[in-house]
């Protein structure tokens, strides 16, 4: 009579041997359960977004289970971090300021009427204004009939150009009066500590 149930090996016992070791068959029926349950377990956890680490993570989503699901698509870090426009000023006297543009800016030397006041005489009372256009993401500056003008320079340009009214997009520069104040429009991560209030 042939032996066919399942035998513990002992020492030196032979799989499939005439001493009664484990069939070929009951093997393979081992190993695919084997696998399927650790196929299973590693599916249960990748839903659980235990799993799979990225650089740039996932974005996760509620579903009212009272567990978070994972959206596979992943998110860069520009998705993550709020970005704000800013009047950055590369030089005159508030160099090294960021002026948020969360509103419509005016400079000018007169207090009662610059949100940034500029201290000298080459600059008009209301000299300017920018104002940032968020449905393009672009900066529009206005000269206010100013006496010494308003010259811009875009991008990696060198020469500044006399404007009137025109379009900014992030990195281009101006500058006020005759050389009085450079400024650059950017977007500045909202958490940044140098930014300053309108006020200022």
């Amino acid at each position: 009579m042939n032996n066919m149930g399942i035998v513990i090996f002992a020492e030196g016992a032979e799989v499939g041997g005439a001493q009664g070791g484990l069939p070929i068959l009951t093997m393979l029926i081992i190993a695919v359960v084997v696998i399927a349950v650790v196929i299973g377990v590693l599916l249960a956890l990748r839903r659980r977004g235990r799993l799979k680490v990225s650089e740039s993570g996932y974005r996760r989503k509620e579903d009212g289970d009272g567990r978070d699901d994972v959206d596979e698509d992943t998110v860069s870090e520009a998705d993550t971090i709020k970005y704000i426009p800013v009047l950055h000023c590369l030089s005159g006297e508030y160099e090294g300021a960021m002026i948020p543009l969360d509103k419509k800016v005016v400079l000018g030397r007169d207090p009662s009427i610059a949100s940034v006041v500029l201290h000298s005489i080459e600059i008009s009372r209301s000299h300017m204004s920018i104002d940032y256009q968020s449905a393009t993401g672009t900066f529009l500056i206005n000269d206010l009939d100013s006496k010494n003008g308003v010259y811009v320079a875009r991008g990696e340009e060198k020469q500044f150009k006399k404007v009137k009214t025109t379009v900014l997009r992030e990195g281009d520069r101006f500058i006020v009066g005759l050389r009085v104040a450079e400024f650059e429009v950017i977007k500045q991560p909202l958490d940044n500590n140098q930014v300053l209030k309108n006020n200022s």
